[in-house]
């Protein structure tokens, strides 16, 4: 069967759906290259295009045009990529690829990868939790360089399997302990001479905090020794990290 538009994709997994069919929906271009979908009982459980899995594979699988579909009944799902909450967002992935992104609240926050020693993830997965060192999703979506959709739906894999959590502060104890940072290099001479140099200014605070870092003591320590709020000392890191002044030793 071939098929040039998404549409004719989405009437496929609505047919199946309604069929309750079990077995595996795969789309092939002429160059080899092939999306598996792997249906139980009408239900999408599972997308694989090569080592991309579950709604970022379907998402892509929504962009083709001029492939072909075969519908093989009975083969099992290798495994499940796809949970049953993700059917409404795969819709509306494969619906709209190019209509305005506007983030979930439950991704509005900050990001962090969870310790693990999980080595089943796909590229953008490791892309992602190398990344989620306290980045907002606007943050992660600049340096990962992916759409919005594909982006929310492995943020959203990630966080089902444990590995990223989300934070609506991104200054909690455990957090502002993490970090222990140092200066960054430069050749001008003296602090004042750098920022001459480089035109950047600071703030009373950015400066008191930046002024303090030598390698040794933690953002936490920096909030107890200087007496300031939580708060205050993250805002100075953002401020400095933008500024690429600062790096991390924990």
């Amino acid at each position: 069967m071939n098929n040039n538009s998404t549409s004719s994709l989405l009437s496929q997994i609505q047919q199946l759906q309604s069929q309750r069919k079990t077995g595996r929906l795969r789309l092939s271009k002429r160059d080899g290259t092939d999306i598996n979908l792997f249906f139980e009982g009408g239900t999408l459980v599972h997308a694989q295009h090569g080592w991309t899995f579950g709604v970022p594979a379907f998402q892509e699988a929504s962009k083709w045009h001029d492939y072909e579909t075969n519908f093989t009944s009975g083969i099992p799902t290798p495994l499940r990529s796809i949970n049953p909450g993700d059917i409404s967002d795969i819709a509306s992935v494969a619906s709209d690829n190019s209509s305005k992104y506007e983030v979930p609240k439950q991704l509005t926050g900050y990001f962090y990868a969870e310790k693990h020693t999980t080595t089943d993830l796909s590229t953008l997965e490791v892309d992602v939790l190398a990344h989620a060192n306290g980045n907002s999703f606007e943050d992660l979506l600049i340096q990962t360089q992916q759409n919005p959709t594909t982006l929310a739906a492995t943020i959203k894999q990630l966080t089902q399997k444990r590995l990223l959590s989300i934070e609506q502060s991104p200054c909690t104890p455990e957090q502002l302990k993490a970090l222990r940072l140092r200066k960054k290099e430069v050749k001008a001479k003296g602090l004042l001479g750098m920022f001459s140099k480089k035109n950047i200014e600071l703030t009373d605070l950015e400066f008191k905090v930046y002024d303090v870092l030598n390698g040794a003591v933690s953002l936490w320590d920096i909030h107890l020794n200087l007496g300031l709020a939580r708060e205050q000392v993250w805002e100075a890191y953002t401020a400095l990290k933008k500024r690429d002044l600062v790096e991390n030793l924990a």
